[in-house]
């Protein structure tokens, strides 16, 4: 039998002689949810982060698109060391993502 149901926004808690019972949350709709959230110097910050990933991942490409072409002509590589030259920058992005991916999700 429920004793009492109570609306706390999102989450409408029921008391039963069972324990608190959670229904599904309710969506909030964007407008809402970034009014609720505000704009101080936290939202900035993440904003700037996030900016700045995107922008590196970006020039990564940019650069070695570049600069293989240069570093090709000077030690005078062929098609095969150009690849495997390339194909280290990803390697390194990729295990650093594996070292590092963890490290957000514990922050």
């Amino acid at each position: 039998a429920v004793v009492s149901t109570q609306s706390t926004g999102m989450v409408t808690l029921q008391e039963s002689s069972y324990g608190t019972v959670r229904d599904q949350p309710t969506p909030v709709p964007l407008e809402e949810f970034l009014e609720l959230l505000g704009l101080g110097w936290a939202q900035v910050a993440v904003w700037s982060v996030l900016i700045t990933s995107i922008m590196t991942d970006v020039s990564q490409l940019l650069n070695a698109s570049l600069i293989i072409n240069q570093v090709a002509c000077e030690w005078e590589l062929d098609l095969t060391f150009e690849t495997i030259i390339s194909g280290s920058g990803f390697l390194a992005y990729a295990v650093g993502g594996i070292l590092i991916g963890p490290v957000p999700g514990r922050v």
